[in-house]
């Protein structure tokens, strides 16, 4: 119930802006490249390292922020699942899951393109216990007060993360419990004006709140 009153108070937040009366000055400068940039939307990719790489996002690269036995850190965008691990490299490893990956990048398609309205983004991080006979996962449940702030994030991120298999490389089943980091990252619509984007987060806020 927290977890929904905070999310409609952000989306009265987010809506009272569009509300506004203000003077529209409408420019017909053009921004080719702007413009190419936001029409280029990343692909899945099947092919993807293991650890963070030279180049990578900033998500896996800065790592200031992270938590004790964090292994994992996971990013979903609109068309691109990855996943990389941060820590543990020589004791465990998550089985590959291509299939799995889509699939579920699919549920997450299915909010985002109902809340691309704006920029968001949602995070959480969940721990993970597993069998140290099986290295099947026993239980998970979300770190601290890293809880998203968003139920439907709340709970893809738990149907997300429960899906996984993981595989320790040595007769030292360790660790039995470990940290993944989320973030889900969506962008807003391009294509949308202000007004649209008005009339899209009333309509979602009305629909939320049935």
């Amino acid at each position: 119930m927290k977890i929904q009153q905070t999310f409609i108070l952000f989306l009265f937040i987010l809506i009272v802006p569009f509300c506004k009366t203000s003077t529209i000055t409408v420019s017909t400068e053009q921004k080719p490249q702007e413009n190419l940039n936001l029409q280029i939307e990343e692909q899945f990719q099947e092919d993807q390292p293991k650890y963070p790489t030279e180049g990578d996002d900033p998500f896996f690269l800065n790592q200031e922020d992270k938590v004790p036995n964090e292994a994992f850190r996971v990013l979903i965008t609109k068309n691109n699942y990855r996943v990389r691990q941060i820590q543990f490299e020589t004791n465990i490893e998550r089985v590959k899951d291509i299939n799995g990956d889509k699939e579920q990048l699919n549920y997450y398609k299915q909010i985002y393109d109902q809340i691309n309205f704006k920029d968001w983004e949602f995070d959480g991080i969940i721990t993970v216990y597993l069998n140290p006979q099986t290295s099947n996962i026993e239980k998970i449940q979300y770190y601290s007060r890293y809880i998203p702030k968003m139920k439907q994030a709340v709970e893809l991120f738990i149907q997300d993360i429960s899906r996984y298999k993981f595989k320790y490389l040595t007769d030292a089943t360790y660790p039995k419990e470990f940290n993944v980091r989320i973030l889900w990252r969506i962008k807003k619509d391009p294509n949308l004006t202000e007004e649209q984007a008005k009339e899209r987060a009333i309509e979602y806020l009305k629909k939320y709140v049935r």
